[in-house]
């Protein structure tokens, strides 16, 4: 506790990617949502809408993100396993400067395809 104020052991303020996994319906979303809320501005995707995982230009994703939320510097991605090559979409986000809370299930979040992908940039 810091000056009577919450301090989450994520620090969504920094360049890694920063992963919330856990069993579906375990209140990650709720978490989520409320840490990133601290920030100034946020866009937030929910990958749980299956017409977001056939879109195969992920520019198109960031496009609406900018239009609806005013070019956000943080994004929150929901439940992001759904969308297919994910690991690499959120890694040239990272580069790109955008700072990333996703969510997501433990056995795809874990993957050792996600250690191969973004070794040293993510923390859980």
């Amino acid at each position: 506790m810091s000056n009577g104020r919450y301090r989450s052991p994520w620090d969504i303020g920094n360049d890694l990617i920063n992963l919330i996994t856990g069993p579906r319906r375990a209140g990650k979303s709720f978490y989520a949502v409320h840490l990133i809320q601290q920030t100034a501005s946020y866009g937030y995707v929910n990958f749980d809408d299956e017409r977001l995982t056939v879109i195969e230009d992920y520019d198109e994703i960031i496009g609406a993100v900018n239009t609806v939320y005013g070019n956000p510097r943080y994004l929150l991605f929901d439940e992001i396993q759904n969308l297919p090559r994910w690991e690499i979409f959120v890694n040239r986000l990272q580069r790109q400067g955008f700072r990333l809370l996703i969510t997501g299930s433990n056995a795809t979040l874990l993957s050792s395809e996600l250690s191969t992908h973004l070794t040293g940039r993510y923390t859980l």
